[in-house]
This record gives structure tokens, sequence and C-alpha cells, in this order.
């Protein structure tokens, strides 16, 4: 079980401002919506009668709410990946790389490493006793076993422990690419941003951890990346901002077409992430909340 979910919440909104000295407020609207569907999401998680693995299990025969992991799970996170690549191109205009790589070791590297040894093993061990495993390991060395529940206390550390890894590769990049690359995203049209969708594909196939499904760095540093060098540009986004309604009416189809075609079948395992129809689904989705939000998801959250 993924929580608490401050985690991902606090570093989200630590790199989500805006730059040029004015805040996206589009974006800080996604990184909260976002995140209250993350929080709903796992809720729904824990009694799902779908992933059997560290939850309670089902309350009923018939649990129509799962639906909702479907329609949800393979975006939300991307979403979160790439408004993290626009806010690491908007911090990086007002601050060094040196500074920008130290401040995000100290927020997210070392609470995401240290952490886990200190306090997040507690929430390994609520994992491993809801899932029945503290009963398969009896006979494993107590030292063994801590540190089976540290690994399995991440929880949503992983989100920062990869956001650490694509913004330390970021800054070599940026040494040697020196804004070119950035310079030509911002011509990117709209079938550009659509057919996107395959790079997405490819790359959900590629740098999978075998056994932690989470740790999808191919996808999500594609997400990152885009996020940096393409949908950062305010041109970029008022271009998507004009197909916002096209776009919302897509990933609506798309959402129904994948939870129908695959309900019943392991939404959170690569045999379904994988696939063709999901990493379209995810794509379109995501720039269909980013359009939209742009459009309608300019207002003060406080």
């Amino acid at each position: 079980m993924d929580f608490p979910f401050s985690a991902i919440y606090n570093n989200v909104k630590n790199n989500c401002k805006g730059g040029k000295n004015m805040r996206k407020l589009y974006i800080d609207n996604i990184r909260w919506i976002t995140v209250v569907l993350v929080v709903l999401y796992h809720i729904i998680y824990m009694f799902n009668g779908i992933e059997t693995f560290g939850v309670i299990g089902p309350f009923s025969d018939v649990q129509y709410q799962d639906a909702f992991q479907y329609i949800v799970y393979p975006w939300f996170m991307l979403l979160l990946f790439v408004i993290s690549g626009m806010s690491a191109r908007y911090e990086l205009e007002h601050r060094s790389e040196k500074e920008f790589i130290k401040k995000r070791t100290g927020k997210l590297l070392v609470p995401s490493t240290l952490g886990l040894w200190v306090f997040w093993w507690i929430l390994g061990y609520y994992n491993l006793l809801i899932g029945g495993g503290l009963e398969q390991m009896a006979a494993v060395p107590k030292p063994v076993i801590f540190i089976i529940m540290a690994v399995s206390g991440i929880g949503p550390l992983w989100y920062i422990q990869m956001l650490w890894i694509f913004s330390v590769l970021l800054v070599w990049i940026r040494r040697v690419e020196k804004d070119r690359w950035w310079k030509l995203g911002e011509k990117a049209d709209i079938p550009f941003l659509v057919l996107f969708a395959i790079v997405i594909w490819g790359a959900a196939q590629i740098l999978n951890t075998p056994v932690v499904v989470v740790y999808r760095f191919g996808i999500y540093g594609a997400g990152f990346f885009v996020g940096y060098f393409v949908l950062s540009h305010d041109e970029v986004m008022d271009r998507l901002e004009k197909c916002w309604l096209p776009l919302a009416v897509c990933a609506v189809i798309l959402a129904a077409a994948f939870t129908v075609l695959y309900w019943g079948r392991p939404y959170a395992e690569h045999s379904v992430l994988d696939t063709s129809l999901c990493s379209l689904f995810a794509w379109i989705a995501v720039i269909a909340a980013l359009a939209f939000m742009k459009k309608w998801g300019i207002f003060p959250t406080h």
C-alpha cells in the first residue's frame, strides 16, 4: 500500500512553480487534483478485486468501483512526471544548475534513501503484515526481514527517487545540448504531440525493472523530458489549449475502450501497461488534461 501521500504532494508542489516571476496556476491545480486522484485510487485499491498483492481484498462479488483504477492508473503518474519536467525548466530559468541539483538532492534523494531505514520500514512492515508475508518468512533471519521491510516501504518514494535521477540526467543533457533541443521543442504542433504517443509506447517497452513494476524508467523518463523540452513552451501550451475539447473527447473514448477491453486483467502489470492501447490512452489523457486545465484550470488554490 503506497501511503502517506504527503510525500508525493510536497515534492510535486515544490517542483511546480511557474517561471518568469509568475506561478503557473493551472499546473498547481493539476498537481493537487492529480494527488487527490492518487489518494482515491489507493483507497479503492485496498479493496479491489483485480490486484491482490498487499491489499485487504474485495468486499463484494461485483466491484464496479474497480473501473476507477482502470480509468486513472495508466496516466496519472505519467502526468506528474510531465509537469515535473515542465517545472524543472521553469526553475532552471532563475536557478543555476548547481543550485538546482543541491536543492533537489536535499528534497528528493535524502528523504527517499535515508528515510527508508529510519521510518519507512514501518510501512513495509504493514505491507508484509496485511499481505501475509511475515508468516511466510518466519524462518528468514531478522536482519534480512528488516531489509525487505525497508524496500517494501518505499511506497510513494519511488516517484521522488526517479525524479532525482531524471533531474541529474537533465543537467548533464543541458550541458551538451545548450538549449538547442529546447528551442526546437517550441515548434511542436498538435499532430506532433498526438503522434508522440508512438514514442510513449516505445518507451514503455524499455528500462522497466523486472520485479518492482512502478520503476518504469522508459515511459516516465520520456514524460519528464518531453515536459522539459516541449511542453514548457508557452506557445506549445497555447496550441494545446485550443484543442482541449477534441482531446478530452478522445481521452474519454480511450478510457472506456481500455476499461472494457482489459476488465478483469491486472492493469498494473506489464502485460497490460505495455500494450499499445494503454500507452495511447495514457498519453492522450495527459495532453488532454494539460489542454483542459490550461483552458479552465487557471484559478487560485488558496
